[in-house]
């Protein structure tokens, strides 16, 4: 059953209409319905001093420090917005609200509780106040009104205030729910800062302290292989073989990880971008590096995209020179490198008709050092899929694959502009296959 107020003192009865009680409310509502947290609670106090003409509004909750405080989270004064304090809960009639019931003292309140320094600055002879409750049923704080005069109509006022605790209850929570969200998105922030340093520190020392002792192994390899030939047995010859490939493949794996590094914390800065020039100035330098490569390209004209143009071609020499690698064992090698439209988005595809993969591994495809292929059959390190993941996640955008084993591969990825909403992008697995 509802609590009925503590009477300080006996109100001149009132018996409010409809009409009262739904023009009252509609003038609350009238100053505090645009707002949410704490400008809410501000705009509160001042229509509550306005509607009811009172000299001092407050929303106040219970400190967090087992000295029975309230601290005034939103306050007016004659109409305009307050400073915020703290006083002492035993000395207030706030001790018979918090936690209790709504409380009504119609006249001489600062002399019942005359230790109560807002009383004795204000003067106050009357007060009504009324508990807030959290949402686990915690004791919160209150809402009070104070006035020099007697507050008219005091269990009126009283049913009123009522009627908004929930919501002051809703916008106190939300606010301390926003100010932990805060701390906590700080605290991460300073997390990944020192993340970051980390890993400019560890890039710095890959690039350098690895690099020599690597250059070392490879080059005494080559000179114990070159002064010591007629000494060394086939078998001793394979060995120095064997350490430096691994130290040349260990040099590869260390550049692509600093490309990695780099593509996540390069600052993205975005253009039009011609991306079928791009795609040919790629493919010529493939051709040009293999002569003896007879691959088949097919380039849709007119491809371009709003993209950063120095991760974007680190993105397509990785999509491209994997369909150039994985095309590498068949006679007639097919590129295609094209575009369309889909849900209003533009999709970019990069397709071949090389050795392809089994879609049962396709989620490995994009993390760092996985392969789908022996290293003795396709060279590389397991990097490059993951940086163009990078990027293009850096840009907004999405990837994702389609393939066959033995019948080639098609890579998909948008790279929305800045201001799009996102959309759903359907992937296209029921296509002609290997070449519609």
């Amino acid at each position: 059953s509802r609590r009925q107020p503590n009477r300080g003192s006996t109100p001149t009865p009132f018996m409010p209409n409809d009409s009262t009680t739904r023009d009252t409310v509609t003038a609350l509502l009238e100053g505090v319905s645009t707002h949410t947290g704490i400008t809410f609670l501000e705009d509160l106090v001042i229509a509550l001093c306005t509607v009811f003409d009172v000299d001092y509004a407050l929303v106040g909750i219970l400190q967090d420090n087992g000295e029975q405080q309230i601290r005034t989270i939103s306050a007016c004064h004659g109409g305009e917005l307050a400073e915020n304090r703290i006083f002492t809960l035993r000395t207030s009639p706030a001790a018979e609200v918090v936690g209790g019931t709504a409380c009504i003292f119609t006249s001489e309140v600062n002399k019942r509780f005359p230790e109560d320094t807002l009383l004795e600055e204000l003067g106050a002879g009357s007060f009504i106040g009324i508990p807030l409750f959290a949402s686990d049923g915690e004791d919160l704080g209150l809402i009070a009104l104070l006035k020099r005069e007697p507050i008219a109509n005091g269990l009126f006022v009283s049913d009123i205030l009522q009627l908004f605790a929930d919501r002051a209850v809703a916008e106190i929570e939300r606010t301390r729910y926003e100010a932990e969200l805060r701390n906590l998105l700080e605290a991460r922030s300073g997390e990944l800062d020192r993340a970051i340093n980390e890993l400019q520190t560890f890039s710095y020392s890959v690039s350098h302290d690895l690099r020599a002792p690597l250059r070392a192994i490879n080059g005494y390899a080559e000179a114990l292989g070159e002064d010591c030939q007629l000494q060394l047995d086939d078998t001793a010859t394979d060995y120095l073989r064997r350490i430096r490939s691994s130290a040349r493949r260990m040099e590869r794996l260390i550049d692509d990880l600093l490309v990695l590094s780099r593509a996540t914390r390069h600052p993205i800065k975005r253009s039009q971008v011609d991306l079928s020039a791009m795609g040919r100035e790629i493919l010529d330098q493939l051709h040009a590096a293999h002569p003896q490569r007879t691959v088949h390209v097919d380039l849709q004209s007119g491809i371009v995209a709003n993209a950063d143009p120095n991760l974007i071609r680190l993105a397509l020499e990785n999509l491209i020179g994997n369909a150039w690698k994985y095309t590498g064992k068949i006679d007639d090698g097919r590129i295609r490198l094209s575009a369309h439209q889909d849900n209003g988005q533009t999709v970019y595809q990069v397709r071949d008709n090389g050795a392809g993969f089994s879609m049962e591994y396709a989620k490995k495809l994009f993390e760092v050092f996985q392969r789908l292929h022996r290293a003795e059959d396709f060279e590389g390190s397991g990097v490059g899929l993951a940086i163009v993941k990078r990027i293009i996640e850096r840009h907004g955008g999405c990837i994702w694959a389609h393939s066959r084993e033995g019948e080639g591969a098609s890579f998909y990825f948008t790279l929305p502009n800045q201001d799009a909403p996102p959309v759903h992008i359907s992937e296209p697995t029921n296509r002609p296959w290997p070449f519609a």
